[in-house]
């Protein structure tokens, strides 16, 4: 298990744990494992989906690579998480707003630590360098946000739109404006900057 895997796992078993401790008294605990199952599972696959999409040449050279232990898109992870997070939240009426931005409040925290183990290993710089700083400086924005502005969706909608533009700007930086990653990093500024309005139209 490499210095990374090892980070990631650390990290993602505190967020579960800080989400367990947040979402879990508005919900029965049944309720917090069906969600953390479900969306744990479809952003893994999203994670692995989107990456063999962006890199399809490759891959369509080296198919039994696809289903390689590396490999994985974070892009690719939210976007299927949100879309389970989603209709999970219609299945078992729950508010939406309200358990996302609880999770994507803790997420850029998170993404911050995995990018750090990115740069502790030296790879994928300068790249890794720049999303590790930006996810711990969005982090503290959203904390802020959350501590003196009370109103379902705002974490998620700022998550979006700051995260979304700043991965447009990375995907210009490495040439790959028009592929996949680029097309969901548009996609999430656009979401978030849509439903950012929505919500200052409400107040």
């Amino acid at each position: 298990m490499s210095f990374y895997s090892e980070i990631l796992f650390v990290v993602v078993f505190i967020m579960i744990f800080w989400l367990r401790q947040k979402i879990i008294h508005m919900y029965n605990k049944e309720f917090f494992w069906q969600l953390t199952f479900y969306v744990s599972i479809s952003s893994l696959l999203g994670a692995k989906l989107i990456h063999v999409m962006h890199h399809s040449f490759y891959y369509s050279i080296n198919p039994r690579e696809i289903f390689s232990g590396s490999g994985f898109s974070i892009l690719g992870a939210i976007l299927f998480g949100i879309i389970t997070l989603f209709f999970l939240s219609i299945i078992y009426k729950a508010n939406f707003d309200h358990l996302a931005d609880k999770i994507f409040l803790a997420l850029p925290l998170a993404q911050g630590f995995g990018r750090l183990a990115n740069v502790i290993n030296e790879e994928l710089l300068p790249h890794a360098t720049y999303e590790m700083f930006f996810n711990f400086l969005n982090f503290g924005v959203l904390l802020i946000l959350n501590k003196y502005i009370k109103k379902d969706g705002l974490i998620t909608s700022v998550y979006f739109l700051n995260y979304g533009i700043f991965r447009l700007i990375i995907e210009f930086d490495k040439g790959d404006l028009m592929k996949v990653l680029s097309i969901i990093s548009f996609v999430f500024a656009i979401y978030g900057i849509s439903k950012l309005v929505k919500i200052i139209f409400r107040l």
